[in-house]
C-alpha cells in the first residue's frame, strides 16, 4: 500500500484524467505474497483441468443440490480446477472419464442415479466424491460392497446426530439426519470423520475408499461458522491429490468505519494492533447518509475522520471501500447498498450503470482524502449477477462471502482464497463478528479453533469499532494462543482500475494511466 506516492498519483488525476501517462508506483511495504489468489499457470505445479459436479436438480433453480453444486465449483478454484456443473438427467455413459474428478452431490430423498453413471463409478480409477443420500444404489451387489468395503445400513433423521469428529475436532452438524453406513473390511474403507448423536452414539460420516469417498449427509448445507462443511473444505486436498501447506494465518476486519464513528476510538484500536504488531482491514464508507434527518455528510467534511484513518493506514491497516453509502433507502451501516432485503432481490434500477455512477462518488471522495482501497467489500454480502461482474472489473480483489444465486440466503464462506463464478478473487471471512447485543469472543475464538481442521484456512473476523476495545483485544488474544498469526489483505496483490481515472496497486510496476470511454 502506497501512501505519499499514492497521495501524488491521486491528485494527479483528479486534475487530469484525461492525459495519457505512464507512472511507476512502488510499495512502501514489501510483504511476502501468502496465498495468492491467481491461478496457477498449467504446467506450473496443480493440475489445471476440469471435474465434473454431477447434481439431483435442475438448473437455474432455487433447488439445494444446484445451489451446492455451485458452493463446490467455487471451493475447488483453490485446486486451480474448473468445474462442469452437469444435471444428473443429463449423464451420458463414459462422460466421467473426460474429468479429472467426480462429485455427485445428492439432496432429493427420491432421486434414481442413472446405472450408467453407477457403471463408470465402479470402474473409475479417478477420484469421486459422493455427496449425500442413496449410497445404496451404489453398494447394491455383494460385490460392490466387497469392492468399497463397507455397506450401507438405513437413512434415520430421528437419531440426532449434531456433530461430526474430524481431527479430533467437534464441528456442528445443523441437520440431525444421516445416511449410516458399516464399515465391511477396515483394509479397504477407512473412516475419516465420525458423527455423533446426543446420546454419543457414532456412525462414520465421512469414509475413503481408494480413490472413492462418501460423505453420510449433504456437508454443503448450513455451512455456517465452525460447522461440518470444514471438514468437506479439507478433505478436498486429499480427494483431489492436491495439497497445500499448513499454516495458520488469520485476519482481521474494522468494519463500517465512517464519519459516524469517534475518531479517537479509530486510531486506540489501531494503536492497540500496531504495537503487537498486527496487520488489519480498514472497511470504509466514504459517503454517509441519514435520510431520515436529510443528512449526507462526505468523509472530507469531517477532517478528523480522515486524519484518524490516516493514523489507521500509517501504522498498518490496508483501505477497503466497503460500499459507497451502505444503504438503501436508510442509514449507512444498517442496510444492504445493492440488494433490496425485503424484496430479496436487486435494487430497484440495479444496472452497470447503476454501479459505476456510485463507484464513481466513492473513488472521488477516497482520492480526494488521500484514501486508496485496494480491494472491495460488498455491503452485507449482498448483491446482483450484474452488480458483481460490474465491481469486479475495477477491482481485483474482495474481502466477502458471495452469493452464488440472487438470493442472499446462498452467500458462501468459503475459508480459503477462491474464485467465484463471477471472476471475483474472493478473500475469506471465516468467522463472523461480535453483534451489539451479544459480543461473545468466546464464540468467535471456537469458530477460530474449528477452523485449524482446514490445513490452509484463514481465521478472518470483523469487528465494528463503536464496541468496547476489549472484545476487540481478547478475540485477537484467543486467537493468537491458537496458534495463528495475522497477515494483512496486502499479501493478495490487490489491483484497482477505474477506468483509467483511479488506479491503486500494492505491488512495484508501470501503470498504464489513459481516458477510456465513458461508461454511464
Amino acid at each position: 500500500m502506497v501512501v505519499r506516492r499514492h497521495t501524488l498519483l491521486g491528485r494527479f488525476l483528479l486534475r487530469s484524467s484525461w492525459v495519457a501517462v505512464l507512472v511507476v508506483i512502488t510499495t512502501m511495504w514489501v510483504l511476502a505474497s501468502v496465498g495468492s489468489l491467481r491461478a496457477t499457470p498449467p504446467g506450473d505445479g496443480e493440475d489445471s483441468s476440469t471435474a465434473a459436479i454431477l447434481y439431483d436438480g435442475q438448473p437455474g433453480l432455487h433447488g439445494d443440490s444446484y445451489i451446492h453444486a455451485l458452493f463446490l465449483a467455487n471451493l475447488l478454484t483453490h485446486f486451480n480446477l474448473r468445474a462442469d456443473l452437469i444435471p444428473l438427467r443429463q449423464y451420458k455413459k463414459g462422460q466421467l472419464s473426460d474429468y479429472r474428478a467426480g462429485f455427485l452431490v445428492v439432496s432429493s430423498l427420491t432421486t434414481v442415479v442413472p446405472p450408467a453413471l453407477l457403471a463408470d463409478i465402479r470402474a473409475t480409477d479417478q477420484p469421486f466424491a459422493w455427496l449425500g443420500g442413496h449410497i445404496d444404489q451404489l453398494l447394491a451387489t455383494a460385490a460392490a460392497r466387497r469392492h468399497y468395503g463397507f455397506s450401507f445400513v438405513e437413512y434415520r433423521k430421528d437419531l440426532d446426530y449434531r456433530f461430526v469428529v474430524y481431527k479430533q475436532t467437534s464441528l456442528i452438524k445443523p441437520e440431525p439426519d444421516l445416511n449410516i453406513v458399516s464399515i465391511d473390511n477396515p483394509k479397504v474403507a477407512e473412516v475419516v470423520a465420525t458423527a455423533v448423536n446426543q446420546q454419543k452414539v457414532s456412525s462414520p460420516y465421512a469414509v475413503k475408499s481408494g480413490n472413492f469417498w462418501y460423505f453420510a449427509d449433504k456437508p454443503l448445507s448450513y455451512m455456517g461458522e465452525g460447522t461440518r462443511y470444514l471438514a468437506l473444505c479439507d478433505l478436498l486436498h486429499d480427494i483431489l491429490g492436491i495439497n497445500h501447506p499448513a499454516e495458520q494465518r488469520a485476519m482481521v476486519r474494522i468494519e463500517d468505519v465512517s464519519i459516524d464513528d469517534d475518531p479517537d476510538d479509530l486510531t486506540r484500536i489501531a494503536g492497540w494492533l500496531s504495537d503487537r504488531h498486527i496487520p488489519f482491514q480498514i472497511a470504509i464508507i466514504p459517503i454517509f447518509r441519514d435520510p431520515a434527518h436529510s443528512l449526507e455528510i462526505r468523509l472530507g467534511d469531517r477532517k478528523a475522520t480522515v486524519d484518524a484513518i490516516h493514523t489507521m493506514i500509517a501504522r498498518g491497516g490496508t483501505p477497503i471501500m466497503h460500499g459507497i453509502t451502505h444503504q438503501v433507502h436508510g442509514l449507512s451501516g444498517d442496510e444492504y447498498e445493492f440488494w433490496d432485503e425485503l424484496g430479496n432481490k436487486a435494487v430497484g434500477g440495479d444496472s452497470a450503470d447503476f454501479v459505476i455512477r456510485r463507484l464513481r462518488l466513492g473513488f472521488a471522495e477516497c482520492f480526494a482524502n488521500d484514501i486508496y482501497p485496494v480491494a472491495f467489500e460488498v455491503p452485507h454480502y449482498g448483491a446482483s449477477d450484474i452488480d458483481y461482474r460490474t465491481l469486479g472489473h475495477f477491482f481485483s480483489l474482495f474481502y466477502d462471502r458471495p452469493m452464488v444465486i440472487p438470493d442472499d440466503t446462498t452467500a458462501q464462506m468459503v475459508p480459503y482464497p477462491v474464485v467465484d463464478q463471477y471472476g471475483r478473487h474472493i478473500v475469506p471471512e471465516t468467522l463472523g463478528y461480535l453483534p451489539e447485543d451479544d459480543p461473545d469472543p468466546l464464540k468467535v475464538i471456537q469458530y477460530a479453533r474449528a477452523m485449524r481442521v482446514v490445513r490452509d484456512g484463514i481465521a478472518s473476523f470483523y469487528f465494528h469499532p463503536f464496541l468496547k476495545q476489549k472484545l476487540l483485544e481478547q478475540v485477537v488474544q484467543g486467537i493468537s494462543s491458537l496458534g495463528y498469526h495475522f497477515i494483512s489483505l496486502r499479501d493478495f496483490d490487490g489491483n484497482v482500475d477505474f477506468q483509467g481515472q483511479y488506479v491503486v496497486r500494492t505491488t512495484s510496476g508501470p501503470v498504464q494511466l489513459s481516458p477510456s470511454p465513458a461508461i454511464g
